[in-house]
């Protein structure tokens, strides 16, 4: 099992080293542990440059271990680069709650993990957080979703390394990156190293692309700050540009546009940005993204209009704002069935709308069973089959719109006012700021057609809609149709393939036993070539094998065979060249030869390579040819 420790702003040297210090220190040196403090285990979270957040179980100052252990935050702002340990300033403080929300310079609330109620005598607890075991994916799902969807951003984790009591020190690396933490004290969990090599990796290559990437200041071309979107009602607009930048993306010039007013909607809540063309005279300047940059609705194009003053006829992809719109639609409808299916506990956790597919991301606790599933598409079809029509509620007082049972969904962020999303009151209202079909009729089909796990608690759903839908089942009837053919259309398709596939399997097994009789005919046939010569017993030939499981096979029965053995078998295997060198274990012993060295030598006579062990190596290659070569320069090899 793998815990991820997750916070969201970019790690900064200053707060680095406060860390560096060790979670030991931070405690005994900063204005609350002012004495040495005694403690079990702790860990450290970044939240802000020059913040972390520390959290320990913390024994009484005496270090006296019979007295009752307490556990405790510090939220602490790092001194000054070069300044010593003591001038760290304590901001907040919080002890014995389950999820402490600290209040950060008032502004940010953070809501962090404590460690509650573990007693170092009350079983075996983690050494990172000191949770007992039983509650670990609890506590997992609690970082995950208090701590990565209130903050959209960065990732910052660490590599811990704990040696209790008084020398815990954290290895922090300056990544973005989702790394793998783990304790020696906590059975189980590990340091997943290439995980965090793997995302280094892709750090570096986001780095590199942005590093890339060039943003010019706005030219203001007309008045006018605040656009006005009007794509709830209208598919196009006569609008005019109000400024315009240039962009440096991957070696590829791009300008972005705002205009006054606007059809197009920018990406939100999950949904696509939109896409389409913006007419000026004879002009068509094609958009081929929508985004929000602060209250901007930004439109991405490929080049600028020659008269940037003229009126603008910006109009939209229909047709993929239709698709998207079913789609959006039918993920409300979506969610509403999972929580009267799977339970009250299903929340959204993300999602992704665009014209071909929605994803669904939302929690639960298992993998849905196909019945579950099945449930649930047939609850949302009913619902688009009732053709529901939409009821749009548009600047609601928030409190309002959540006292009729609006959902709000998890990580979003929600001014005042909001737009509420209605299809049938007694079943989905959700605050959403999305486009959506007038009726639910306008869906016309959901077929789900995956699901699956993305993390501790978190599920994901993808099913398609409308157009998507329909090719999506008649693709799958295609392929019943040809398997039917191919099976001579049986009357039960199921109970046919079932039977094919035991006779395959019976038929590999009988196939098998084939192979191994083959293998022991030929290492008979080795043994009898067997040759002594010089202390040692070589054997050195070209033989025929079904696989290379066989091949190995051979070389280790006859290393048990022969204690002095050396072997080189050029290998022909099913029209593939394979080279294996064997060493028995006494020859081994005097280090006269190394099989992994003679194999590298040897597959150069078939364009290839490999290794292995001092023992025991093997090597393919490309070169069938060659492997009468392979037995002439083993010659060589072994009389030098």
């Amino acid at each position: 099992m793998q815990l991820t420790y997750h916070t969201s702003f970019n790690m900064f040297r200053n707060t680095c080293k406060v860390i560096r210090e060790s979670i030991y220190g931070v405690l005994s040196q900063s204005p609350i542990g002012k004495n040495q403090v005694n403690f079990s285990n702790g860990t450290a979270f970044m939240i802000a440059p020059g913040i972390c957040v520390t959290a320990a179980h913390v024994l009484h100052q005496d270090g006296d271990r019979s007295k009752p252990l307490h556990n405790k935050i510090e939220v602490i702002r790092a001194p000054e680069i070069g300044k010593p340990m003591s001038e760290a300033k304590l901001i907040a403080e919080d002890r014995d709650r389950d999820i402490a929300l600290i209040e950060i310079q008032d502004a940010i609330k953070i809501p962090v993990l404590s460690l509650l109620n573990s007693k170092i005598d009350n079983g075996t607890s983690c050494g990172s957080l000191g949770f007992p075991l039983a509650n670990i994916s609890e506590v997992s799902n609690q970082i995950s979703f208090n701590l990565v969807e209130r903050f959209q951003g960065a990732y910052i984790s660490a590599f811990q390394k704990f040696s209790l009591p008084n020398n815990i020190t954290l290895d922090f690396y300056e990544t973005d990156a989702v790394v793998y933490g783990g304790s020696s004290g906590c059975p189980g969990f590990t340091v997943d190293e290439k995980g965090f090599n793997d995302e280094m990796a892709k750090q570096k290559t986001r780095s590199k692309a942005d590093a890339a990437k060039e943003t010019g200041d706005w030219v203001f071309v007309a008045d006018g700050d605040k656009p006005e979107f009007i794509g709830y009602d209208e598919l196009s607009s006569n609008s005019k540009i109000l400024r315009y930048r240039k962009v440096k993306q991957k070696n590829k010039e791009l300008f972005q546009l705002v205009l006054d007013k606007t059809p197009f909607y920018a990406e939100s809540g999950g949904q696509v940005g939109d896409t389409g063309v913006l007419e000026i005279g004879s002009e068509k300047i094609h958009v081929i993204d929508t985004k929000k940059e602060n209250e901007l609705i930004v439109h991405w194009v490929e080049k600028l209009p020659s008269n940037l003053e003229g009126v603008v006829n910006a109009k939209i992809d229909v047709e993929k704002r239709r698709l998207s719109m079913s789609n959006h639609s039918a993920t409300h409808l979506l969610h509403a069935a999972l929580r009267q299916v799977l339970g009250k506990h299903v929340e959204q956790k993300g999602s992704l709308v665009n014209e071909k597919i929605l994803r669904f991301d939302f929690s639960h606790f298992a993998a849905m069973t196909h019945e579950e599933i099945a449930k649930v598409e047939t609850i949302v079809n009913e619902k688009i089959r009732e053709n529901i029509q939409l009821n749009e509620q548009r600047n609601v007082p928030i409190e309002k719109a959540k006292s009729f049972g609006a959902m709000a969904l998890f990580g979003e962020k929600y001014g005042d006012f909001v737009r509420v999303i209605t299809f049938d009151s007694k079943f989905s209202a959700e605050l959403c700021g999305g486009t959506h079909v007038k009726a639910t009729g306008n869906i016309g089909l959901l077929k789900i057609i995956s699901e699956s796990s993305i993390a501790a608690g978190v599920r994901r759903i993808e099913a398609v809609t409308a157009n998507g839908a329909q090719e999506y089942l008649n693709q799958s009837l295609a392929i019943l149709s040809e398997v039917k053919t191919l099976l001579k259309n049986p009357k039960d398709v199921a109970s046919s393939l079932q039977s094919l596939l035991e006779e395959k399997h019976l038929l590999e097994k009988k196939l098998e036993v084939m192979n191994q009789e083959r293998a022991n005919q030929i290492k008979d046939e080795l043994a009898r070539k067997a040759i002594k010569s010089k202390g040692y017993t070589l054997i050195n030939e070209k033989v025929s094998v079904p696989n290379a499981d066989s091949l190995k096979n051979i070389a280790y029965a006859l290393r048990n065979q022969f204690d002095d053995l050396l072997m080189i078998l050029a290998a022909d295997i099913e029209g593939k060249p394979q080279v294996a060198v064997m060493i028995g274990e006494k020859l081994e012993a005097t280090k006269k030869f190394h099989a992994g060295n003679m194999v590298k030598e040897l597959a150069k006579e078939i364009d290839g390579g490999g290794g292995g062990q001092p023992f025991f190596a093997t090597a393919g290659g490309k070169n069938l040819s060659g492997l009468d070569n392979v037995i002439s320069k083993a010659k060589q090899i072994v009389l030098l």
